[in-house]
């Protein structure tokens, strides 16, 4: 089970995957975390587009400092 955001879930439609929308359901704070000196292109990279997604997509309490 995974709570995914509708333009993503509807992005991704798998034959094998099912989706249920869900109403009325509060926005969540997500983190981001890795661990401490972990230099990988590919941790840099997914925090990267993280970044790009969420100056796209601002929170609503205005909270948009990520690291």
């Amino acid at each position: 089970m995974s709570l995914t955001p509708a333009d993503a879930a509807a992005a991704y439609v798998l034959p094998d995957l099912t989706v249920i929308p869900l109403g009325d359901v509060a926005p969540a704070q997500v983190v981001l975390v890795n661990r401490a000196g972990d230099f990988r292109q590919l941790t840099a990279a997914f925090r990267a587009a993280v970044k790009s997604h969420m100056s796209r997509h601002p929170t609503t309490d205005g909270n948009n400092d990520r690291p």
